[in-house]
């Protein structure tokens, strides 16, 4: 238990670095860092399953496609939110996608939904309403936006979990990182900047290598312990999220938001004891 929580701290640490970079990056347009990140994941990726003598191919090639097309969806509608929404509000937003992979598991198991998980459902979704605050220009067409990520990661999240059980971890990762490449890449060629400092640039490697880390020490924590164990743990990164967005961007949380995210966190913390 002990390994599961440091695994997923130090998972949340590099995650949470890897956000603020992007919120940092706002003047970057969200596609290049994409593709950057990907170009990283991937080389990392492949050089690791070389050195196992892992085939790259993997075994059901349709759900992984499915990964990659899902993850990719999330990860740019992520992106996208992170540079136009406070850092904390589109961090938990994000947290919607464990309720939306625990609904879409129980749909696809024919399942019907526990009170609890009926409970959580409604509880995440009047914390939604809550934080959009007009009063503070959130745009509520980049909430959608944060919506969506969430839901396609649930999607990811659900196949991931199937996965699991004939795929090595780093072959859905270069999945995951490949079709991204293919989907942002001939966009981003298209249009490329030379006009990027060196510090942008080393800002993008380092956002791809904490990539990279943070997918793989959350593997290990879903591996070492439960979920019931991990997710309290990992909601840490939402309050230093807030003070970061409070020092760094001057970001102001009114008691309207922070009822919201308390309403979306405890939803979460529902539907992970749910399962």
């Amino acid at each position: 238990m002990k390994n599961g929580i440091k695994y997923i701290l130090i998972s949340n640490l590099f995650s949470l670095f890897v956000e603020i970079s992007v919120k940092s990056l706002s003047h970057v347009p969200f596609y290049f860092i994409a593709f950057y990140r990907s170009v990283i994941v991937m080389l990392i990726c492949v050089v690791c399953l070389r050195k196992l003598k892992i085939s790259l191919l993997g075994n059901n090639k349709k759900l992984l496609l499915i990964r990659g097309l899902t993850g990719t969806s999330a990860l740019v509608l992520y992106f996208i939110t992170l540079q136009n929404l406070s850092l904390a509000l589109a961090i938990t937003l994000q947290y919607l996608s464990l309720l939306f992979a625990v609904l879409f598991t129980s749909i696809l198991s024919k399942n019907v939904p526990k009170k609890l998980q009926l409970l959580s459902l409604f509880l995440s979704f009047l914390g939604v309403v809550l934080v959009h605050d007009i009063q503070i220009s959130q745009p509520l067409i980049y909430i959608f936006m944060g919506l969506l990520s969430a839901a396609f990661s649930g999607v990811a999240y659900t196949n991931i979990g199937v996965l699991n059980k004939t795929e090595n971890t780093l072959v859905i990762m270069l999945y995951f990182s490949v079709t991204t490449l293919i989907l942002v890449s001939p966009y981003s060629l298209s249009h490329w900047d030379f006009s990027f400092s060196f510090q942008n640039y080393l800002i993008l490697i380092c956002v791809g290598i904490s990539s990279y880390i943070t997918q793989y020490y959350i593997t290990k924590a879903y591996q070492s312990t439960s979920a019931i164990v991990i997710a309290p743990a990992s909601y840490l990164s939402l309050i230093l999220a807030s003070f970061v967005g409070y020092f760094v961007w001057d970001e102001s949380i009114t008691i309207k938001m922070l009822m919201g995210m308390i309403l979306i966190l405890t939803g979460n913390i529902l539907i992970t004891v749910s399962k």
